[in-house]
């Protein structure tokens, strides 16, 4: 929030500050901190005012030792978060002001998910979790969603790539190729799809949700695992994404983009041929739903910006290559949506998705993937995108290793100087 261009552009943007928005934060006598997520008639979508009180509370958590656990929830059960509030940024702001806002946005998720490595943190999705809003979500190790939950990574349809550091648990939690699937689609996940995903990590039925909250506010963080063990339950409905495992994988696995999209053309036309022909009623159920499913993935791959797919791909798939960490993920996002927010792309799909222009069709920059991927301004996005994960390799890497030796070597001392008691005390025995 001390960056000059953010400071500024709070100060004379209206659309960036909005006095209405918020979080309310309670800090119980058991040692819980509870967020609360307070812009429902705006979905909760996450604006500078609301970042940097989720910033500011993250951080001087982890500076007081009475807080034990953190709760992260929404007063609106029609949405824990829809995203950044990407429609203000299209309004007022430099490019300059655009991009200090996307620091915050990663510095108040980043400053949740370090908190994460020292205590329980739990989020409560039950409703719309989209962007920003799931990047927040993520960031929780504890994360519980009800039958309403709908998990999503859109931002390729307003001409950005998946961030908020989801590239991490995209490519590091669900099986196979799930996650290359969610970044290129941006398609929503109910809730047991997202469990077999390893997004949520527990089912909480829609009418437990108030109860555990209360519960959380009243009981000792002690035993805040046996009391959600208490309030979740297996989830009763079956996952989709399961049963589609196999063909995603054929399709998503593939090395490139031109590839993937061979893939997915082949599997459509294939399952195609196969469907009863001349019958009004498809007595094939299930691969009725098969091509209905390619088609939407077809219909949502090319509802993408073409330059904000390519680099998603590009990105997405270094990333399953190297496993990359969660602080590289945000550096590479933001390496790549810095520059892609000053693209005429990001006002084109903010105004068809959710402005004044919703449910036109946007006229990308690009015709298509062969025009984004020849364009010299798409290649600096993916030359930047590359640095962060030499970055990476080179030191983040080297860093980590050193630390853990370092940790290991600790306790090896501690463990011979354990022995060396004991044996001294065996002697005078």
């Amino acid at each position: 929030r001390s960056l000059p261009m953010l400071s500024s552009a709070l100060a004379s943007s209206s659309a960036a500050l909005d006095g209405r928005a918020g979080v309310m934060l309670v800090k119980h006598r058991n040692g819980l901190l509870e967020i609360t997520l307070s812009r429902g008639s705006q979905l909760n979508a996450l604006g500078a005012t609301m970042l940097g009180d989720i910033l500011d509370a993250a951080t001087g958590a982890a500076a007081d030792p009475s807080v034990r656990a953190l709760l992260l929830r929404s007063d609106d059960a029609r949405a824990f978060s829809a995203g950044g509030d990407v429609r203000a940024l299209t309004e007022e702001l430099s490019w300059e002001a655009r991009a200090a806002i996307l620091h915050l946005e990663y510095a108040a998720i980043a400053a949740v998910g370090r908190l994460a490595l020292r205590m329980p943190v739990v989020a409560i999705s039950d409703g719309v979790t989209m962007g920003a809003g799931m990047g927040l979500f993520m960031a929780a190790n504890r994360r519980l969603v009800s039958g309403r939950a709908r998990l999503g990574m859109p931002e390729c349809v307003i001409g950005l790539c998946p961030d908020a550091g989801v590239t991490h648990h995209l490519t590091a939690l669900p099986p196979g190729f799930v996650g290359m699937f969610c970044a290129l689609t941006g398609s929503a996940l109910g809730a047991a799809d997202a469990l077999y995903a390893g997004l949520g990590t527990a089912h909480c039925p829609e009418a437990a949700v108030d109860v555990l909250e209360q519960r959380l506010r009243e009981q000792d963080v002690v035993g805040l695992d046996a009391l959600l063990a208490a309030h979740c339950e297996p989830m009763q409905e079956h996952s989709t994404l399961s049963g589609l495992q196999a063909r995603i994988d054929a399709i998503f696995g593939q090395p490139n983009l031109e590839q993937t999209m061979l893939a997915l053309n082949y599997a459509t036309e294939e399952v195609r041929a196969r469907l009863p022909k001349g019958q009004p009623e498809i007595s094939d159920a299930r691969l009725h739903a098969s091509y209905e499913w390619l088609l939407r993935c077809k219909e949502k791959l090319d509802a993408g910006a073409p330059a904000a797919v390519h680099v998603a791909h590009f990105a997405m798939s270094r990333s399953f290559q190297k496993r990359v960490s969660a602080f590289t993920a945000f550096q590479m996002e933001l390496a790549a949506n810095q520059q892609l927010l000053a693209r005429k792309d990001f006002n084109e799909g903010v105004s068809c998705v959710i402005g004044e222009r919703k449910g036109e069709k946007p006229a990308w920059e690009h015709i298509d993937l062969d025009a984004a991927k020849s364009d010299s301004k798409v290649k600096s996005v993916i030359a930047l995108v590359e640095v962060a994960l030499d970055y990476d390799a080179q030191a983040v890497r080297p860093q980590a290793r050193d630390a853990a030796k370092a940790a290991a070597g600790d306790v090896a001392v501690g463990a011979s100087r354990g022995q060396a008691q004991n044996r001294e005390t065996d002697d005078d025995e």
